[in-house]
């Protein structure tokens, strides 16, 4: 795994800006806003949106309140509309859950209390009427179109034009690339050994 030190000046006092579990940037103090910045930089390129932001968000903020305490079906593979689900509070223990775009629509993660079974739901199919019907006391009909707006648009696109200008102009400002580096989401980033160069390369045989 990297050394610990802030990605932007290498100083020792850092610590770490989490996407999720053991993954994101090492920052020092002076520099955590830009360690926050280039994390949503980050997302907005996979189209995902880190819960927690989306909770402080004054749209999908709403949209998720309006929800949290009450449960709603969820449209199977089967084609059942199955009762007893809800949105999901936490991954693992862990606060690290994230609306996303996955096949073509954005999906919502939500988990069924009887059998503890955990999934994505589209967002769209809050409008559905057999879905809706359940929601309809706390959930404005309108506020599901103003979501997917919000998110198609992007929450994060001023942190991801910001960082886009800093390269564009050749800025320090931004996360090294690290040579024979990797991120693994939920395993953090690891340092790849380049392959075994050999000491004497083959005769061309058309020589």
């Amino acid at each position: 795994m990297t050394a610990v030190k802030c990605f932007y000046c290498d100083s020792p006092d850092a610590t770490m800006h989490e996407i999720e579990w053991l993954f994101g940037i090492k920052h020092c103090p002076e520099h955590k806003a830009s360690a926050v910045r280039d994390c949503r930089a980050h997302l907005h390129e996979e189209k995902q949106v880190d819960m927690r932001d989306a909770m402080s968000h004054p749209i999908l903020g709403k949209f998720l309140q309006s929800i949290a305490e009450v449960e709603f079906p969820v449209l199977r593979s089967s084609g059942e509309l199955q009762p007893g689900w809800s949105v999901r509070k936490s991954a693992y223990g862990r606060d690290y859950l994230f609306i996303a775009y996955h096949n073509g629509e954005w999906v919502l993660p939500v988990r069924h209390a009887a059998t503890d079974v955990q999934k994505h739901t589209p967002i769209t199919n809050f409008k559905m009427t057999g879905v809706y019907d359940s929601l309809k006391h706390t959930l404005p009909l309108s506020l599901i179109d103003e979501v997917l707006y919000c998110l198609i648009n992007g929450i994060y696109a001023k942190e991801h034009d910001e960082v886009e200008l800093i390269k564009s102009l050749g800025g320090q400002d931004t996360v090294p690339e690290l040579v024979n580096v990797v991120s693994i989401p939920g395993l953090g980033r690891f340092l790849v050994m380049p392959p075994k160069v050999e000491a004497e390369q083959a005769e061309d045989p058309t020589s």
